[in-house]
């Protein structure tokens, strides 16, 4: 993953945390195949882009939100939400000291969200697309839900901070959930039920 550098999910992240800020490190992938769309008018569709927009319109007393590198689209624009200059990527570790962590998806769902519910920081999601384990988890059990739009970013955010004993009950769950949920086995079962009805779909008659 471009931005981050993970680590086992299963291994336990740091005990404490201390930086009450949302972090979000990547690159600028996700876009719309509109061949009508001029440039400018496709990169604004990129829900990453949008989100850069957000944090520079919002500032950065409670957001450390970035790009670190452009890989697709028109990356002058991306460049340009970003003030001209790029984050330096980090690893995982350096994360995890964030209290607050947003995952969005990319051109797929993202694949940071299960070591990110193993951490001691407060998952907030930007769901559009769904992995195999989604209907495991639960918004405001496991972690915090935003809209596609972020309307609702700067409110969930404040509410973390306003709550510190139900945003760390989240956490202990969703550490918990991970651990019972989402483990290979589960996964095996999982891809086993979804070809046996794909199979079963794809059935000739003889």
């Amino acid at each position: 993953m471009r931005g981050l550098t993970m680590i086992n999910a299963t291994v336990k992240l740091n005990s404490f945390v201390q930086i009450p800020k949302l972090y979000w490190r990547g690159t600028n992938t996700g876009s719309s195949n509109n061949v009508s769309d001029s440039p400018r008018e496709k990169a604004l569709k990129f829900h990453r882009n949008r989100l850069i927009a957000w944090a520079k319109k919002h500032g950065s007393d409670k957001y450390d939100i970035g790009f670190t590198g452009l890989v697709q689209g028109d990356g002058h624009l991306s460049l340009e939400l970003m003030g001209g200059q790029l984050l330096p990527s980090q690893s995982a570790s350096e994360a995890f000291k964030h209290k607050y962590l947003l995952v969005i998806d990319g051109n797929a769902a993202a694949t940071r969200l299960t070591p990110f519910l193993c951490s001691s920081s407060l998952v907030f999601l930007v769901q559009g697309m769904d992995e195999w384990f989604y209907d495991r988890i639960k918004p405001w059990v496991h972690y915090i839900p935003v809209a596609l739009d972020f309307s609702d970013l700067e409110e969930r955010v404040q509410w973390a901070l306003d709550n510190e004993w139900e945003a760390q009950a989240i956490v202990r769950r969703a550490n918990r959930a991970v651990r019972q949920e989402t483990r290979q086995e589960d996964m095996d079962c999982y891809w086993f039920r979804f070809l046996l009805e794909y199979g079963s779909l794809m059935k000739v008659d003889t």
